[in-house]
């Protein structure tokens, strides 16, 4: 279980922002990030809406991540669970599938840069 602190906002945020800028998000698609205390609207236009999931998003006026740190174990868990969130923000018709896995691990994987 991943530990609530400052520090481990910080990291969250700095690596949502790595990636949002990594994968050229639009303006109106780059998300606030939030961990407790907000109660997520319901929504009819809520895309994605479990228990099971370590984040999720809002897709609406403006998009929202909620991350559930007590799911967490490591930083490639937060790596991939915003990743994840972000492949759904930047092509929100995707479901998921072989596409969505591809899609997220060319993203994750540092070796596709060069």
């Amino acid at each position: 279980m991943m530990k609530d602190t400052p520090q481990v906002r910080k990291c969250i945020l700095k690596i949502a922002t790595y990636y949002v800028d990594k994968m050229k998000l639009k303006q109106d698609r780059i998300p606030d990030i939030f961990f407790d205390g907000i109660k997520l609207p319901q929504k009819k236009h809520s895309i994605f809406d479990s228990d099971d999931h370590c984040a999720q998003y809002v897709y609406g006026d403006i998009a929202l991540i909620h991350m559930d740190l007590s799911a967490h174990r490591s930083v490639k868990q937060l790596v991939n669970s915003i990743v994840h969130e972000l492949v759904h923000l930047k092509n929100p018709k995707l479901r998921h599938g072989k596409k969505f896995i591809e899609i997220m691990n060319s993203i994750i994987c540092e070796c596709d840069d060069k």
